[in-house]
């Protein structure tokens, strides 16, 4: 039988829910999924088979250590999924610019360095926008993310100091879709098409993830929205076991918002047969 780690965080040293789905499917197919905690100096990371990286979600907090977590597993020797290079292209959301150089179509963003200085309301008055979403680009869950408008200016940019000290900031509209569409999140496995879902914000709030209130629920993106999302995973020209291709469909036109290739939910409960093809996505990376 294969031995492979599921990478994951203290806090959920037992793995999510949704990834506990996979564990079952995969022991059918003659692989053994073990729990190990990213920065746990005790896992011997080259004794598994592949090391698939699913919920290090803690991992903002301890940027210098996740780094170093990458050269201890490239040292190792021991398979990755997704690879090291992969990973640290996703770290940083500036990988979105990357994309749109290419021609993706993303989310309108304002983009500020670290250590960068920016004027929230001058931002706003140059793009015209009445609302915008401020974020750091290193960052998850929707930490230190909120909504701006013209009248909490001054207040908005007593927040932005300790984030600019430590990763770059990113500025983009508030999308209404976000409220009456939702967000559509498509899974992909080895590059292949498998399911997606739509995530809504509950009543009152933007953030979609459900931690802060937010629902899931299958959907089925347009031929268009899923050509689109398919080009942007081919764009990356990389075996990568799972990305997950998020965004909003403004008019006719879908606007990426993230590219998760990093450690992202892949939402196993909500197709019949998510955990299973995720198990043999997982199976065809063994003796690589």
């Amino acid at each position: 039988m294969s031995r492979i780690a599921f990478a994951t965080s203290r806090a959920l040293k037992d793995l999510t829910d949704d990834d506990r789905l996979a564990v079952a499917p995969l022991k059918k197919l003659g692989v053994e999924v073990v729990p190990a905690v990213w920065n746990d100096p005790q896992v011997k990371w080259d004794s598994f088979d592949l090391v698939v990286v699913r919920s290090p979600w803690d991992y903002f907090h301890h940027v210098d250590a996740f780094w170093e977590w990458f050269t201890t597993l490239d040292r190792a020797g021991v398979p990755v999924q997704n690879p090291t290079a992969v990973m640290r292209w996703n770290f940083d959301k500036l990988y979105l610019k990357w994309i749109e150089e290419r021609g993706g179509s993303v989310v309108p963003t304002e983009w500020v360095e670290k250590g960068g200085t920016v004027d929230l309301a001058e931002v706003m008055r140059r793009r015209g926008w009445s609302r915008a979403v401020v974020k750091p680009t290193v960052s998850g869950g929707a930490t230190d993310t909120w909504i701006i408008d013209q009248a909490t200016g001054a207040q908005d940019q007593q927040k932005l100091p300790p984030i600019l000290a430590r990763c770059g900031l990113m500025i983009q509209p508030f999308l209404a879709e976000i409220e009456t569409e939702g967000e559509i999140s498509m899974l992909f496995y080895n590059g292949k098409y498998s399911h997606s879902v739509r995530k809504r914000p509950k009543s009152g709030d933007f953030r979609v993830q459900t931690d802060h209130g937010g629902t899931v629920e299958p959907a089925t993106p347009s031929a268009g929205t899923l050509r689109e999302a398919q080009w942007i995973v081919d764009l990356r020209d990389e075996p990568m076991l799972y990305a997950r291709v998020d965004g909003v469909v403004v008019g006719d036109e879908f606007q990426l918002m993230e590219f998760e290739v990093l450690e992202p939910q892949i939402f196993l409960p909500y197709h019949p047969e998510a955990a299973e093809r995720f198990a043999r996505a997982v199976v065809g990376h063994l003796g690589k």
